[in-house]
């Protein structure tokens, strides 16, 4: 009880001091037990000399992707299939792509080299096609082995690093 006679739970109801506690912690990041565990176990401390483990960068998972959804898509455009399945196949490919543009577009990481030359040659002959001729034309088979060339030089330069 506080000076004038009134708990402390009387003037601050349950719901209102459990927010109050909710916010102080909502901005603290959350890490699960388990996450906690594999991560802990997964460091260096546990593993003999020289050997490391392997964790891959964003920019490798973003590419990544990135080059398996276009690859999707060019086997959808090579294969003739309907203009609409082509589009809802290659809707992975432009999601990847725009946040690629957006977070490497300009700026290619340290680690890129190869595979980011590639991949910008890539979008940018796509990007010309498609301004060209509209983005209901269907590629031709010189593009798409163009394409799928490009995209085979950046997977083996982000496997080689």
């Amino acid at each position: 009880r506080n000076g004038a006679g009134v708990s402390i739970s009387q003037r601050y109801p349950v719901n209102v001091r459990r927010n109050s506690l909710q916010t102080c912690f909502e901005s603290q990041p959350v890490v699960k037990r388990k996450q906690f565990i594999s991560g802990f176990l997964a460091s260096s401390l546990f593993l003999p000399a020289g050997i490391s483990v392997a964790k891959t960068d964003p920019y490798t998972e973003l590419t990544t992707s990135l080059i398996k959804n276009l690859r999707q898509s060019m086997d959808a455009e090579e294969a003739k299939k309907p203009i609409f399945e082509i589009r809802k196949i290659a809707s992975d490919a432009s999601k990847d792509t725009k946040q690629w543009i957006n977070t490497y577009g300009n700026k290619p990481p340290i680690q890129a080299g190869e595979s980011y030359n590639s991949i910008r040659e890539v979008l940018s002959e796509l990007g010309r096609f498609y301004q060209k001729n509209g983005p209901q034309s269907r590629l031709p088979q010189e593009l798409i082995d163009s394409i799928r060339a490009s995209l085979d030089a950046a997977e083996d330069a982000l496997n080689s690093s």
